[in-house]
């Protein structure tokens, strides 16, 4: 897959969908001084992987391959030209060297591990596995007041599934982060141990 490379302030706001987002369109802006091509010099249309640079920024992430975005069009202007991108996924962080400043870089897909879902995504995050976590284990507490813990048994398949996998994946994206806070740290620790959830 083809690879560019952003800043780290860049990246984390592309995994939030967010970089110059259009809301209406649902399309983020890049802004460049060089269209986008493919090996035969053609515009090039279709998904990138996105990476931080080498920068180190307090609470940023360094050298991580993060997101995702498919290229949908791209608009000339007398000073640059902008590319207009759409959220595919993330993928689960790993480390890529910085890359070329001009043009793109290539990564083996093999390296490349998409997630099944959008963890950088607050709202349906808190909606669809925190939050109705924390509501069965609330429940539990209540039926058994003197259990200080709730069995993992209580939770559905799918739900662990993915808490896993969320808590996988926040894991991994902290040991990029430069001079993480006190409270990154405790918001990417892992949710089982949150909820203090265990085996039967």
């Amino acid at each position: 897959m083809k690879v560019l490379t952003v800043r780290p302030d860049i990246l984390v706001d592309y995994m939030y969908g967010q970089k110059d987002l259009n809301e209406k369109t649902g399309l983020m802006r890049e802004y460049r001084r060089w269209q986008p091509k493919d090996d035969e010099g053609n515009p090039y249309r279709g998904e990138i992987l996105l990476r931080s640079n080498s920068r180190q920024i307090p609470t940023l992430p360094s050298r991580m391959a993060g997101v995702i975005v498919n290229i949908e069009k791209t608009i000339k202007t007398s000073k640059q030209v902008v590319w207009h991108v759409r959220f595919v996924c993330l993928v689960h962080p790993f480390k890529l060297d910085e890359g070329k400043l001009t043009g793109f870089s290539e990564v083996d897909d093999s390296l490349i591990h998409r997630e099944v879902f959008n963890w950088c995504d607050e709202k349906k995050l808190v909606k669809e596995i925190d939050g109705p976590m924390e509501k069965i284990a609330n429940a539990y507490i209540k039926k058994h007041p003197a259990a200080k813990i709730t069995p993992l048994s209580e939770f559905p398949k799918e739900m662990l599934v993915l808490a896993e996998k969320e808590d996988a994946y926040f894991s991994d994206f902290l040991k990029f982060i430069y001079k993480p806070t006190v409270d990154i740290v405790q918001m990417m620790s892992p949710r089982l141990v949150e909820h203090t959830l265990v085996s039967e």
